[in-house]
């Protein structure tokens, strides 16, 4: 998901389970956020090929939050690119690729 932030160009994503490299990253993100669950299981083998590939991209900013967290989440796979609260004026934000990139697994 592009989040447009104070000039910058945020691409946030989450439960890619091991299809990372299927995402299309737009060339104007400048920060890349990604919300957890990047490889299926914990193998350290697709753990370092995650980071290998996530440290490759082009950005100014890359921050990696392991698992569910407030304000950029996944895990609501069904709900992934849609799902929008705000509670008490924080946005919380469903950056779930997974049913995205199932979906297109035979493109």
């Amino acid at each position: 998901m592009v989040i447009p932030f104070k000039g910058h160009t945020i691409f946030a994503f989450a439960d890619t389970h091991g299809m990372y490299r299927r995402l299309a990253i737009p060339a104007e993100a400048d920060i890349l956020i990604c919300a957890g669950d990047a490889c299926e299981g914990f193998n350290p083998a697709d753990l370092q090929d995650f980071f290998a590939w996530y440290t490759a991209i082009p950005a100014k900013l890359r921050i990696f939050v392991p698992g569910n967290h407030d304000c950029i989440f996944g895990h609501v796979h069904e709900e992934g690119l849609q799902r929008k609260a705000i509670l008490g004026g924080t946005t919380f934000l469903n950056m779930s690729y997974y049913e995205e990139l199932r979906r297109n697994l035979g493109r």
